[in-house]
């Protein structure tokens, strides 16, 4: 299934880079589009994403699926070749939660991602309709996950009787693993704006090992005292896809 992914998007990508010819589209407001583009060395975005793990979290999450939301930027420190950007960006990803009871007790663990990338971006100095690009990926994913005492369910049992235990159930763990990866994308004007654009994206991202705690970590001893262990998950690989605006400066 992955490499049926990586041929699509690559077919995708140089099909893009290959509609894009001076020649054919130097007339009307494209030109004036194009000599605009090639004065603007930097850009800024702000994406919705949504997210899908490409093997699974095992007992992290109810679903492998997320959503959440990322602000970046590029610039081209060289300026007179406007084809290479290089930035940095932030996201957050929700990742759901899971719910469990143990002892009588509610828990719900909740798993978030935090990713810090640093890019660089190839882009074609012209734009059009539509400006592809490419993006080459490494960084870091903050991974938290996070069980405690679910208080959403009311007044139950472990609310009002196991009141004091439970305000110290809390079982976090905390991974960085190391990424790299890719992004194809493109950008797409609209309203006839020469700085704002609508902007489509797709990122493979392959992580390392991360720690985490899931309800099944979690024990009561025979005084009521609750311990956890943390266990590991071998793959964090991920794969993002945003839509967003994209400005340039």
């Amino acid at each position: 299934m992955k490499h049926i992914i990586y041929a699509l998007l690559f077919i995708c990508t140089i099909q893009g880079f290959s509609q894009i010819d001076e020649g054919n589209y130097s007339t009307g407001n494209n030109s004036v589009y194009s000599n605009d583009f090639k004065k603007n060395y930097g850009e800024v975005f702000f994406n919705l994403i949504g997210a899908t793990t490409v093997d699974e979290f095992p007992g992290v999450s109810s679903n492998n699926d997320g959503f959440g939301i990322g602000i970046g930027g590029v610039f081209n420190p060289f300026k007179k070749m406007n084809v290479i950007k290089v930035g940095i960006d932030f996201s957050y990803i929700h990742m759901g939660k899971n719910n469990n009871i143990l002892d009588s007790i509610p828990l719900k663990t909740t798993l978030s991602i935090y990713p810090v990338n640093f890019i660089v971006r190839l882009r074609l100095p012209s734009s059009y309709l539509i400006n592809p690009y490419i993006d080459l990926l490494a960084g870091v994913q903050y991974i938290e996950t996070n069980t405690k005492y679910d208080n959403s369910i009311g007044d139950s049992f472990a609310n009002v009787v196991l009141e004091e235990n439970t305000k110290t159930l809390h079982a976090t763990a905390n991974s960085s693993p190391l990424t790299y990866g890719f992004g194809v994308g493109f950008s797409l004007r609209f309203l006839k704006s020469q700085v704002a654009l609508l902007d489509l994206g797709f990122r493979y991202l392959n992580g390392s090992q991360a720690d985490y705690v899931s309800p099944e970590n979690i024990r009561v001893t025979k005084d009521g005292d609750f311990y956890y262990t943390t266990s590991k998950v071998n793959s964090t690989d991920m794969m993002y896809f945003h839509i967003g605006i994209n400005g340039y400066f």
